[in-house]
């Protein structure tokens, strides 16, 4: 069959299009009669009748697109038709292939029957959203308005509809009649088949990466099952870790003996014991860049906003490399990264000689990050071996799912390497302390009378910045570019990099911008990357304002604010994600549902978080980073509560109200207040919403759920509504005292520094500011709406304080 590598690149390709005739069969195009006949060979059986009719539909779609490779094309026809019949596999040479397949299948579902009867019919359904399946256990320490917030199984799911990824907003609906028509399916295939015909065919390499993002594309939201369980995996989901555990176990050389005792054992559920099951032939790899937030928020606030973004998206690429020199070096395919967003990835990789390949990859790559940052940036990598029963699910179907919370192996390890690498962060270059001791201790500039850069503060010889900081602004620009093209080239980890190209050059890669494609290009936030000729697509949140040609700058951006003249920073993280991986889908915590899980999210908040701010708030907010599960944002102080809402209520839709957001929202004391303390202050009160409870924002130096700050947001538009009266040249700013002296009181009643909250002041006043400035018509009824907006049950409205402030600063006259 050829060299070990081509054979690898054939079962790859075999794993991500295996069962891409499931979305042909149900789009109802029917099989040629040499396809019919094979039923009997490739498909199993169920009381007489043929199962899985898809591989008939899978080996005629991957014939049709890949017959031009030849033998090539015939092998991987060929594993796709026979994955679940390996013993008919037509020649003796493949069948091992095959059998690699047909297992990495089953540990893909975590499961497997070989009945058959779930795919008896070419049943269609949409895609339920794994959102909608999540629930929280209860856990020792949780107080009781913990508890109500936590997610809860929904008594109804979500579906998405089935569309291709990128087409427009896709969220859950409840109505599977909306999230998919009889055309859903036959339009669907008919795209798909469109775009395969235009696949590069001429390298595997990049025909595989096409290959990946195609079904990213077209499978993002198609279930990869769905009769008689629940379809909430998604074909591409199950496509990638298929293929992910086939180059594994194909990498780590077992007999095919070995091959058949474990589909065995498999089959035969012998998970106890000393079944061969136990040993752990996988590992499971975590990445992460330790120093993220100095070394994005460690500039000064003058010109920041000119290399901001450029300093977000080279941690995001950077943390990309690092993951890509991993793959390149243990050799193995895009389909192994299972996820990289964040500043953090997971690789699933085979178990022998990594270990030694991962050690010289992270030394390397902390040897050129020292050089070039000085010690504010490290990478730390750790690792979870992984068995083949850790893939499969153990309880038994007839246990009821609420009974039981035991996390499946691969999950445990998926925890394990997370709480790993906070320990490998303490310990920064460890790997480098026996070698390069003056790389990590210094010192690192000439001392004495110099100049610096204006921006990070490093020593420069002439100008206002050094060259790494001034590449940063460069990047920004370059970010408003649609094609980003990626190339290999040979490393170079002696001299220190000056520029971020240079820094990517000495690890390995090569990375530029352009407004047209060119080889080895990646179309930017956009899925029609074959018809551009590019191998696949990025989505980046990159919008940033843009005054006269330029980024924005601070000042700028200030002077737009309505009132007060400030800038303001929003950030949000998703609450409970730890837990909800580890417990959220109770017993069905396979790989191919954390990937689901994983993917959704890391859509959410790279796309549309993205396209929210670019449709909405074009002018107002700069999006720094947007990725896997959280987010900052710079923007005028007085359009960052409405961007809060709007992306907690989206959130809030896309995961079928089961998960939820914590954000905080700073505005710093002056429009020259340094960037990195106002990002600070934000990420503290991000965690004081954390802290009291979860599924709130801080603003104003107050917490609230986001049902209270929906109501503060409501009764401020009132306060300024009738600050601004008609015929009052400005505002009358009286009521603002009014109230602020009303909700001092209750304040001071709180404290117990007072005995009694003496309401009937604060009602006397708010009759005079009535008389004096409502309309003469009806003024008593005038009165009791105004005395109705800011009391209740006797006493002064909760967070009042908030609304008089938040309507101050919004009336505020700055010179």
């Amino acid at each position: 069959m050829g060299n070990k590598d081509s054979e690898l690149q054939l079962l790859v390709l075999s794993a991500l299009w295996h069962d891409v005739g499931k979305i042909r069969q149900k789009a109802g195009f029917p099989l040629e009669n040499e396809y019919e006949k094979l039923k009997t060979y490739c498909c199993p059986a169920f009381q007489g009748n043929p199962t899985h009719i898809h591989v008939l539909h899978s080996g005629q779609f991957v014939w049709e697109h890949f017959k031009t490779l030849g033998d090539a094309g015939k092998i991987i026809e060929n594993l796709t038709l026979y994955h679940h019949r390996p013993e008919n596999f037509p020649s003796p040479e493949g069948k091992k292939l095959c059998k690699i397949l047909t297992i990495s299948d089953w540990l893909s579902s975590g499961e497997r029957s070989e009945s058959g009867e779930e795919e008896i019919s070419s049943f269609r359904a949409p895609l339920i959203s794994i959102f909608s399946r999540i629930t929280l256990p209860n856990q020792e320490g949780d107080s009781l308005q913990e508890n109500k917030q936590k997610p809860q199984r929904p008594e109804r799911e979500e579906y998405f509809p089935l569309k291709p990824l990128g087409s427009g907003e896709i969220f859950p609906t409840p109505d599977q009649k909306e999230a998919l028509n009889s055309n859903s399916y036959p339009e669907l295939f008919r795209a798909l088949n469109e775009d395969a015909q235009k696949l590069k065919k001429e390298n595997f390499d990049d025909l595989i990466t096409q290959s990946y993002f195609l079904l990213m594309k077209f499978g993002f939201f198609v279930p990869s099952a769905s009769w008689k369980i629940k379809p909430d995996v998604t074909l591409f989901g199950h496509s990638q870790t298929t293929a992910a555990i086939a180059s594994c176990i194909f990498k780590e050389g077992i007999s095919e003996e070995d091959i058949d005792r474990v589909k065995e054992a498999i089959l035969q559920g012998k998970g106890d014991g000393d079944s061969i099951l136990h040993e752990p032939r996988f590992l499971l790899i975590g990445g992460d860049l330790s120093g993220i937030q100095d070394f994005i928020y460690s500039i000064t606030s003058e010109g920041a906003l000119k290399s901001l973004r450029g300093r977000s998206f080279y941690l995001q690429i950077l943390t990309e490399a690092l993951a890509k020199s991993l793959l390149r070096e243990l050799d193995l395919p895009i389909t192994n990264l299972l996820t990289c967003a964040g500043g953090h990835f997971y690789i699933l990789a085979p178990k022998t000689g990594t270990l030694e390949k991962l050690e010289k990859v992270k030394r390397d790559f902390n040897s050129v990050l020292i050089k070039a940052h000085r010690g504010k940036l490290s990478a730390v990598i750790a690792t979870c071996s992984i068995s083949w029963k850790d893939f499969i699910k153990t309880t038994s179907s007839s246990q009821k799912e609420e009974k039981g919370t035991e996390a499946s192996g691969f999950v445990e390890a998926w925890g394990k390497v997370g709480l790993q690498l906070g320990m490998e962060k303490r310990q920064k270059y460890r790997e480098l302390l026996s070698s390069e001791k003056r790389l990590i201790f210094g010192p690192f500039d000439e001392g004495g009378i110099k100049k610096v850069c204006q921006l990070c503060g490093e020593e420069i010889e002439e100008g206002d910045k050094c060259s790494l900081c001034q590449s940063f602004e460069d990047l920004s620009r370059d970010l408003s570019k649609n094609f980003l093209v990626e190339k290999q080239v040979s490393p170079n980890i002696e001299e220190r990099p000056k520029i971020w190209q240079e820094v990517l050059n000495a690890l390995g890669l090569e990375y530029q911008f352009s407004d047209s494609p060119q080889e080895n290009s990646y179309l930017i936030n956009d899925t029609d990357f074959v018809s551009k000729h590019c191998l696949g697509f990025k989505f980046l949140g990159k919008h940033v304002p843009i005054n006269w040609g330029q980024i924005i700058t601070l000042d700028e951006m200030a002077e737009k604010s309505t009132g007060l003249k400030r800038w303001g920073v929003l950030r949000g993280d998703v609450d409970n994600l730890g837990r909800i991986f580890r417990d959220g889908l109770g017993q069905e915590k396979t790989i191919s549902r954390l990937n689901t899980l994983s993917s959704l999210l890391s859509y959410f908040f790279s796309f549309y978080v993205e396209k929210l701010i670019k449709d909405n708030f074009p002018d107002s907010c700069y999006l720094v980073y947007s990725g896997g599960d959280d987010l900052l944002v710079l923007g005028t102080w007085d359009k960052l509560p409405e961007l809060a809402l709007n992306i907690r209520e989206k959130f809030t839709e896309f995961t079928s109200s089961n998960c939820t957001i914590s954000c905080g929202l700073s505005i710093p004391p002056s429009a020259k207040f340094p960037l990195y303390q106002a990002a600070e202050e934000a990420g503290e009160m991000e965690d004081r919403s954390k802290f009291q409870g979860r599924d709130r924002i801080t603003f104003l130096e107050e917490t609230m759920t986001w049902d209270q700050f929906k109501e503060i947001k409501k009764i401020t538009e009132e306060i300024l509504s009738l600050i601004k009266s008609p015929g009052e040249d400005k505002p009358v700013r009286s009521l603002l005292r009014i109230l602020q002296t009303g909700y001092e009181e209750k304040y001071q009643v709180e404290k117990g520094r007072i005995p009694v909250e003496r309401i009937w002041r604060f009602v006397y006043s708010l009759k005079r500011f009535g008389e004096r400035y409502l309309p003469k018509g009806d003024q008593e009824r005038k009165l009791m709406d105004l005395r109705d907006k800011f009391i209740c049950d006797y006493s002064i409205k909760p967070y009042l304080n908030v609304s008089v402030r938040w309507a101050e600063f919004l009336t505020r006259k700055e010179m």
